[in-house]
């Protein structure tokens, strides 16, 4: 019993150690928050969640591989897209702060364990531990933008310099009546 706990707690530390989107917390700070995560085991080859549900927080891989998968719905010569993800990846960090749904299909490749962060427990993070919520979120936040960095980039490389800057320049603006009817 005293073995299987330790072990446990040593899992959770290795991926406190190494999980980029806990970067920003110091160890004592994401072991709390590590403490209010979901542990979710999957076996080989189920979804986690579809392309179009309601997005409702991030998962952390401690075990397995996930595949994320976005369909092209039959359009003509238009390939599925996939990502394979290994810990101690994170994915999901969108729907936790906006009720996004999902982008993409999350399948578990090979017998998988996350731990899931979801919107009621950044809620009791907020109450609890305000600080560690607001670092948490401005880290969310950080990360979200250099994605966006690298994405528009991306885009500009396989369409016009000018419609990838005018995708980054709708995210970097904020206009609420067009934000709201996007976020239902």
């Amino acid at each position: 019993m005293l073995k299987h706990k330790f072990n446990k707690l040593k899992d959770k530390f290795s991926l406190i150690l190494e999980s980029e989107v806990l970067s920003g917390l110091s160890p004592t700070e994401r072991t709390q928050l590590l403490n209010m995560c979901h542990q979710r085991h999957f076996n080989k080859d189920e979804v986690i969640f579809n392309q179009g549900d309601p997005g409702s927080g991030l998962y952390l891989i401690k075990s397995g591989l996930v595949e994320l998968l976005v369909k092209s719905n039959g359009e003509e010569n238009v390939k599925d897209l996939t990502q394979t993800l290994e810990p101690p990846t994170a994915f999901g960090m969108l729907s936790l702060v906006n009720e996004q749904r999902r982008f993409y299909t999350a399948i578990a490749r090979e017998e998988t364990v996350l731990y899931g962060f979801f919107q009621p427990d950044l809620k009791v993070l907020k109450e609890r531990y305000p600080g560690i919520a607001v670092t948490f979120i401005s880290q969310l936040a950080t990360y979200s933008l250099h994605l966006l960095i690298k994405n528009t980039a991306r885009l500009a490389e396989s369409t016009s310099q000018q419609d990838a800057h005018s995708v980054f320049i709708e995210s970097d603006s904020f206009q609420p009546s067009s934000f709201e009817s996007q976020s239902h």
